[in-house]
């Protein structure tokens, strides 16, 4: 994804979060880039019981450069050698 300095890009991803499972963010590479900021749950447009909400995030760009942020799902709960469920990977550049 291409950003220009101060531009944010919002990322919606698939919730599991009935199962107690989060997206963890971390931007990897120049960490001046960009940042990640936790933007809430999407709205549910069936509500059935037992359905997760999409979670959302922001990734704004601070300052030229290029990173990788990686979003890996996982429960808090749970040692960091247990493999996560998902992972997405967004690879910015910012100008």
């Amino acid at each position: 994804m291409n950003l220009r300095v101060g531009e944010a890009h919002r990322v919606r991803l698939p919730g599991l979060g009935t199962a107690g499972y989060r997206w963890m963010p971390a931007v990897e590479g120049d960490e001046a880039v960009a940042e990640v900021s936790d933007a809430g749950l999407a709205e549910l447009a069936n509500r059935r019981i037992g359905a997760s909400a999409d979670e959302l995030f922001d990734i704004r760009a601070l300052a030229p450069g290029v990173a990788r942020v990686r979003f890996e799902q996982r429960r808090p709960f749970e040692p960091a050698d247990v493999p996560a469920a998902d992972e997405e990977v967004f690879d910015v550049r910012v100008t």
